[in-house]
This record gives C-alpha cells, structure tokens and sequence, in this order.
C-alpha cells in the first residue's frame, strides 16, 4: 500500500491538488467493473477492496484526474528502448511502468495541456513519436496501477511495477516533439502517393471527436485482433457490444466511428 502511495504521490509534485479515478476491469462474464472518482490515496480498506478485486481475475487501473498529464502505451519495446526514452532529449518521462514483458506504460507532464481536446491531441503526438498504441489516446482512458497483477487472459499474469521515475520535476517539450512528428510524417508522406479522403470522413475535428470516446478505445482494440473487419460485422459487432445504446441505430456514427478505427490502422484498408 504505502507503495502505491509513493508512487501516486509522484503526480502530486506536479499539480498538489491531484485526485484519481481507480478502475477494475473484470474479464468477461468474471465480474462487475468498478469505478472509484476522487481518490487522494489508497487507504487500509480500499487497498483491501482492490487486492480482493486483483486475487478474483479484476484488472486495476487508474488514472489523473488532470489534463496536464499524458500517456503513451507501448508495446514490444526492449530494455534498450527504454533506457533512450529515459534519456530523451524533448520527451521526459515522469515514469514508466513495465505491465508485462516487453510491455510498458509512460507517464508524461505537460503544464500547457489545459482542455480534454489539447490533452488527446498532445497523447497522439506522444504515440507518434514513440510508436506507441494510437488508440490510447482518449482522456478517458486508464492504464494500470503498479503493484497489482496483470491478468489480462492473452498473456502470462505480471505483476505491474515502477519501472523507472524522474528524481526532479520535468516537463515534456511538446512543441519540439510536435515539430519532430511532423518532421518524420512529411517525410513519410513524400516518400509515398498520397491518399485520397474516403467518403464520410469529415476532416480531422470530427476524428479527433471520436477518438475521444469510449468506443474508439473499446472498438479499436476489438479491431486489432480482426484488422480484416469489414463495415457489415462491424456494425453488428457494435449493436451487440456497445454500451451507448443511443447511437447503435445510428448507421452514420458507426461508419464514421469505423472510418476513425481504420485510419489509425486497426483495420486493413
């Protein structure tokens, strides 16, 4: 517990007022998931509650309740790639966390990030730069919480650590980092044909919209283990799993929410 605390503290050298919102996220058909706002610490009883949750299958997650602090999902990295992320020259890491091998999760400070729409658009230059997942962008989203066990059924149980902290305060160069994503997309974009807008995609105001929802994260991931997806089981895979139940007769939303999905590359073109 009281390195849980250590390492929630971790954020509160950055913005002293810091609460967390604590999540359990129950393999399917193990449990209920369960949402906790406005933590300050973990204390006896909830540290008890959480450990129960994590021993019965649950996942523990957390996150800031803050728009100052950003994220980065990254997979299938080596030892090595860490170590330069530890060093980088406009990246700086306020932590990393390793979730399971070769998987880890980096916490990032930026006191210009002041909005939701100004956080998840520097968390999609950060997984840019880092080659990080790009569905976990949202300001919704949660990443785990050190000291718990992974149980993520497609992978061996891990228990979460702190792989790594920044002794001082330090702060992301989002500007540089930006002018480097861009360096690197021009570059790219150069060297290949362009391609022309599909239809429904309303420019890049409306994508960032979506990729700001619950169902982009949740559809995504879904996505990434069937990249061969087309529109029709897409649309049934949504009527049937989606948990806004206002918009799965909403034919236009989910081929937009389908047109977002595949051009961040969870689905083939």
């Amino acid at each position: 517990m009281e390195r849980i605390n250590y390492f929630l503290n971790l954020f509160k050298r950055y913005d002293a007022n810091v609460k967390f919102n604590i999540r359990v996220i129950y393999p399917q058909g193990k449990g209920y998931n369960k949402d906790m706002y406005g933590i300050t610490k973990i204390t006896p009883l909830l540290y008890e509650t959480l450990q129960k949750c994590n021993n019965e299958g649950g996942n523990v997650f957390f996150k800031p309740e803050a728009f100052c602090f950003n994220l980065a999902d990254l997979d299938n990295k080596l030892k090595s790639d860490i170590e330069k992320l530890k060093r980088h020259k406009t990246l700086k890491p306020i932590c990393i966390l390793q979730t399971s091998e070769k998987c880890y999760q980096a916490w990032f400070y930026n006191s210009k990030s002041k909005s939701a729409s100004t956080q998840v658009e520097f968390n999609r230059t950060i997984q840019q730069m880092l080659k990080g997942d790009p569905g976990v962008i949202k300001r919704s989203q949660v990443m785990r919480l050190p000291y718990f066990i992974n149980t993520k059924p497609t992978r061996k149980n891990f228990k979460a650590k702190l792989e790594y902290f920044a002794k001082t305060k330090v702060e992301t160069d989002i500007k540089k980092t930006q002018k480097e994503v861009q360096k690197s997309v021009s570059s790219n974009n150069s060297s290949q044909p362009s391609q022309p807008k599909e239809d429904g995609d309303e420019g890049p105001s409306d994508e960032m919209e979506i990729e700001e929802t619950e169902d982009f994260g949740y559809f995504g991931g879904l996505c990434s283990k069937d990249p061969n997806i087309k529109l029709p089981n897409f649309i049934r895979i949504y009527k049937v799993h989606s948990k806004n139940r206002d918009k799965v007769n909403n034919v236009k939303y989910i081929e937009k929410l389908f047109n977002a999905i595949k051009q961040r590359k969870f689905i083939k073109r």
